[in-house]
Parts: structure tokens; C-alpha cells; sequence
């Protein structure tokens, strides 16, 4: 017998779907249909069967005429132990993943995935240890598997969501809040304060040892408390105080007490702090303004960097805002979904990829594989190589960015950079990526415009096959790419002797 769980590992959910099965192998270890023992312990058909998918669980006293119709103990029916065939389907049940993951957003009950499994429990067992083999040969946690379905879950809808945007624009309206942040800050601090109760606490991060590169801790209590670095530029203020309006506004209880995530717990602790995000972005920067920002840059015959750096400017967010704001417009509003945002941090001379959201089929995750390097080609890369931004100012340029190794895909990136606010020795660059398809030709009158300088580019240098002439910003050797191409000679070599 496989030794039961701890009872702070057990859920109702558990206990259901381990006494379907539990009544499942029973039945039919003792050769009786659905209709047999219905009729014996006096329950529907339809119930029975409810019961054994694990959808519902019977009083205790319709479980002692089932434990009677299996002439089962009762005690043994009820209890957490399972036989060791059906141990691994209990591993599946009580898996963080199972628990965790957003399955229904998908149109998956958990119940069925049980279902998909109970007939086979050996291999469902191999299955199992082969994803924890595998999470833990690839340090892929729950929060990595989280991330991944958040991801997918902001591509089913495009990433906008416009009950949000209307979240957004009645807040603004019942409050006649001010559109630039500076002037955002106090009303959104005394709006808190008066609803909600808040204190605020703006000197003890940016003096602490060990949290002075949080922009904000919550702590939940009576009242609660917003710790705010004194680093943070009036945006970086608003943009906190706003997902703390929407967290309370729109009655998100579980969610991220750090502006830097520490661990996630939890798929609806990802969701309302997306959501919370979002409607802070969606106040600072209205979807009408954004619209006719967009729209202004598109009339443009001609681009022109500085109008780029101009419309940030006029909004007062940081680049970061107002370049994430544009994959939740631009799918929408102008039909251009095909697209994909980086930001790349730069301290000395070393680069890192901190951030990527790709609504496009290239298979730009490996650029966070371990050990390799993204590729320096990248506009917001080559933005801080070049001109690196200094102190309050942002630099900004675009390019046609032509993944040459998939079909020559061209992308219209946009990158501009600043320095950090809470460590100027270290800059930031961030990038749109839009496809240039027929569409965007159609609303982008500066699509055309031969001065946008192309350049190739690549996932990362370890899969780059550019000669080292014809890259100079390379950091690392073709590894992979040569491990591909000795790989394919050896299969092309196969071959010839195959057919000899």
C-alpha cells in the first residue's frame, strides 16, 4: 500500500477524484456494471458515474451502502491510502501542477485529465516521473509552467482586455484623473488613503540593505502599508499606486506583495497581478491617446526617430510603458498581432535578455536558454552598444530586423533606452518588433521608407551561422549551429550509404 498523504496535502478535489477511483477499481475488480451497483446501494446511474469521475462526493451515509454493494470496508473506501496501481495516478491528482495549473482556461477539467490516465496507471506513473525527470534536469519549476500558461492565456486574447480598458476609463472619469503622472501621484496616494485606508512609507526601501532594488512592498494588515523606493521616477510611482487602485477596486485579493517577483504561488496570484498591471497601464495611457499616438507615427511618410522619442515624452511614462502599451493597441486596433517585445539590460559591458513577450511564431524563449547569448543585432542591443542612453534621457532608433534563418522574416523594431531609476549604473533598452507583412504596409505609410536600415539578425550567437566577418557584435561561437550542421552532414552521410 502506498502510505497516505499528509492531511495538509489533501483537497476536497482530492478526495474526489481518489474515491472515483477507488470505487472505479472496485467495481470493476468485482465484474459489475454501473446499472449493478446502482441498483444495489440505491443511487442513480448518473450519480455513480459523477461519483467515480471524481465530480462529486456522497454523504456518508450513501458511502456506507456503496461500501456495502463492493463489500468493501467502508473505512478503507473512505481513507487517503490507494492501492500501489493506482499510486501514481495519485501522484498525478495531488502534482502542483494539477493543482496549480490554469487548466480550465484552456477547457480542461482536471477531472479529465485523471480520466485520461486511471485506465493506465503504470504508464501514467512513467509519465509523471518523467516530468519531474525532466522539470529538474531543466530547473523548470511551477512558476516557470505558470509564466508559460499566462503567456498563452494573453495570446487567446490578443493581449487586450477590454474589460480593463473600460475598468480603466471609469476610474478616470469618476475621479477626474489628471493624464500626466506627476500629477497622477497625489491623487492616486490620497485616493487610496481615503477608500482604502493606506499608509505609505517612501524612505525605508531605497536605505534598506537587502530590498533597496524593490520599487514597492505591500503589506496587507490594519492599515495596510505601500513601501515605495524614493528612487522612483513620478511614472514609476503612478504606475504602483494605479495597480494598487485596481487591486482593490476590482476586488483582486491574491496577488504579488513585491514589485519584483520573488515566487509564485499560484496561477491567480500571476493572473490579478497581470490584471492589476494592466490597469495601471491602461490609466496612465488611455486607449484613445495611445490610438491616436500610433496613428500619428503610421501618417508619417518618412520615420523619424525623435517623433517616436516625442510621443513617449508627451505621455510621461518610461519607454517601457508606452512599448508594452503598444502590443495590447496594436493587435487590435490596427490588426498588426504578429509582434513581440524585449528589454535588455545593460551593466558594463555585459547584455541580459530580462524580459520577453512574443505574440509571433518565432521560437524567441531560446534566447533565454541557459548558457547561450541573445543575439546583439537586436535593435534594443545595438541601441545601447551604440548610444547608450545617460542619466534622465532616452535614445531611440528603429530598424528592419530580417531573421534570415526563418524564411527571412522582417520585423519593423521599434527600441528606445533610458538609464534605471534605482541604479543608473546600469541602462535599459526595450523594443517592439512588428511584423512587416501586407498589413502593415497598409497602415504604416513609412513602411517604405529606404532609410529604416536592415539589418540580419538571429536568435542567439551560440545558433547564428553569420562568418565572424559579417557580425562583428558576436560574444560567442557557433555552437550550436555547428552541432546542427555536423549533425545533418552525418544524416546526409547515412543516407549515401543507404543507397549504395
Amino acid at each position: 500500500m502506498t502510505p497516505p498523504p499528509s492531511a495538509s496535502d489533501v483537497r476536497a478535489g482530492d478526495l474526489r477524484i481518489i474515491l472515483g477511483l477507488k470505487l472505479k477499481a472496485l467495481r470493476t475488480a468485482a465484474r459489475l456494471s454501473l446499472k449493478d451497483v446502482s441498483a444495489r446501494a440505491g443511487v442513480s446511474i448518473s450519480y455513480l458515474s459523477e461519483i467515480e469521475q471524481g465530480k462529486k462526493y456522497p454523504k456518508p451515509e450513501k458511502l456506507v451502502d456503496l461500501a456495502r454493494a463492493l463489500d468493501a470496508d467502508y473505512n478503507e473506501l473512505v481513507s487517503l491510502h490507494v492501492a500501489d496501481d493506482l499510486g501514481p495516478i495519485r501522484a498525478v491528482v495531488q502534482s502542483p501542477v494539477l493543482r496549480e495549473f490554469p487548466l480550465a482556461l484552456f477547457g480542461v477539467e482536471p477531472e479529465r485529465v485523471v480520466a485520461l490516465l486511471r485506465d493506465e496507471p503504470g504508464k501514467a506513473g512513467a509519465l509523471v516521473h518523467a516530468i519531474q525527470e525532466t522539470s529538474q534536469v531543466y530547473d523548470v519549476g511551477l512558476g516557470d509552467l505558470l509564466r508559460a500558461a499566462l503567456r498563452s492565456y494573453q495570446q487567446l486574447h490578443r493581449n487586450h482586455f477590454p474589460d480593463l480598458e473600460r475598468a480603466a476609463e471609469a476610474f478616470r472619469d469618476h475621479t477626474g484623473m489628471p493624464d500626466t503622472p506627476d500629477a497622477m501621484v497625489p491623487r492616486l496616494r490620497r485616493h487610496l488613503a481615503e477608500h482604502y485606508g493606506y499608509t505609505f512609507d517612501e524612505t525605508t526601501l531605497a536605505r534598506h540593505p537587502v530590498l533597496s532594488e524593490f520599487r514597492s512592498v505591500y503589506a496587507a494588515g490594519l492599515p495596510p502599508k505601500l513601501y515605495l523606493n524614493s528612487r522612483l521616477s513620478p511614472a514609476q510611482r503612478a504606475f504602483l499606486l494605479a495597480r494598487e487602485v485596481a487591486f482593490n477596486r476590482l476586488q483582486m485579493v491574491e496577488r504579488a506583495t513585491t514589485s519584483t517577483w520573488l515566487e509564485v504561488t499560484s496561477f491567480e496570484q500571476l493572473l490579478n497581478t497581470l490584471r492589476g498591471s494592466y490597469f495601471a497601464g491602461a490609466l496612465l495611457v488611455s486607449e484613445a491617446r495611445m490610438k491616436a499616438s500610433v496613428e500619428g507615427l503610421f501618417a508619417m511618410e518618412r520615420w523619424r526617430d525623435e517623433a517616436l522619442l516625442g510621443s513617449i515624452r508627451a505621455f510621461g511614462v518610461t519607454p517601457e510603458m508606452y512599448f508594452y502599451r503598444l502590443t495590447q493597441i496594436l493587435p487590435t486596433h490596427f490588426g498588426l498581432g504578429d509582434l513581440y517585445f524585449t528589454r535588455v539590460t545593460q551593466r558594463g559591458h555585459d547584455l541580459h535578455l530580462t524580459r520577453l513577450f512574443n505574440l509571433t511564431d518565432l521560437p524567441l524563449m531560446q534566447s533565454f536558454s541557459p548558457g547561450q547569448h541573445a543575439c546583439r543585432r537586436w535593435e534594443a542591443a545595438t541601441l545601447l552598444r551604440e548610444s547608450p542612453p545617460h542619466g534622465s534621457d532616452y535614445a531611440g532608433r528603429a530598424q528592419r530586423s530580417r531573421f534570415f534563418a526563418y524564411e527571412g522574416a522582417t520585423y519593423f523594431t521599434l527600441a528606445a533606452g533610458r538609464a534605471l531609476a534605482l541604479d543608473r549604473s546600469r541602462r535599459s533598452a526595450v523594443s517592439v518588433g512588428i511584423r512587416m507583412d501586407d498589413r502593415f504596409s497598409a497602415v504604416a505609410r513609412f513602411a517604405a521608407d529606404e532609410a529604416i536600415p536592415v539589418v540580419d539578425v538571429h536568435l542567439t550567437c551560440e545558433r547564428c551561422t553569420l562568418a565572424p566577418e559579417a557580425c562583428a557584435a558576436r560574444v560567442a561561437p557557433p555552437t550550436r549551429a555547428n552541432a546542427d550542421a555536423k549533425l545533418a552532414a552525418q544524416k546526409q552521410a547515412l543516407a549515401e550509404l543507404a543507397g549504395r
